[in-house]
């Protein structure tokens, strides 16, 4: 019993030590490799069209110019280029709120729905309900795809 208790032990600390951003896009990209993710939804709000108030996640779902759709992800360049984004991404926890002008809605084959939003600068953000830090390729990603709708 004491050594399956000292075997398992140094597992259950290094999960303990990933905070909520980490384990979301950890299992956000496990899901998206796995080809559970049946399509995904890009709305984006221009950067350069500026305003008084922060744009925050719901704001931007209500008042973003340009909404693209990607179905059939493992068939896309776009969804092999967002695998490697994701993989490629690192978030930590963060008190900050974010002006968001890309949205991401990832619709998953046993019909839930997980979400990532990112500031312009693709520095700050929200995965899930959680607040974020971001550093990365998903930023690279989104202004890749989004760049001809500046």
């Amino acid at each position: 019993m004491l050594f399956s208790f000292v075997c398992c032990w140094p597992l259950v600390v290094a999960r303990a030590q990933l905070s909520q951003p980490q384990e979301a896009l950890r299992t956000l990209s496990t899901q998206v490799e796995s080809g559970r993710v049946q399509s995904i939804e890009l709305i984006y709000f221009p950067i350069r069209a500026t305003s008084d108030y922060r744009m925050a996640p719901e704001r931007l779902e209500k008042e973003y110019l340009y909404k693209i759709t990607i179905r059939e992800l493992s068939l896309s360049v776009p969804g092999t280029a967002l695998r490697t984004a994701l993989n490629r991404t690192a978030v930590v926890s963060s008190s900050k709120l974010a002006d968001v002008r890309w949205g991401l809605t990832f619709h998953l084959t046993d019909g839930s729905v997980r979400k990532v939003y990112l500031d312009g600068f693709g520095r700050l953000g929200q995965i899930d309900d959680s607040r974020a830090s971001f550093r990365g390729r998903l930023y690279e990603w989104l202004r890749q795809l989004t760049a001809p709708l500046k």
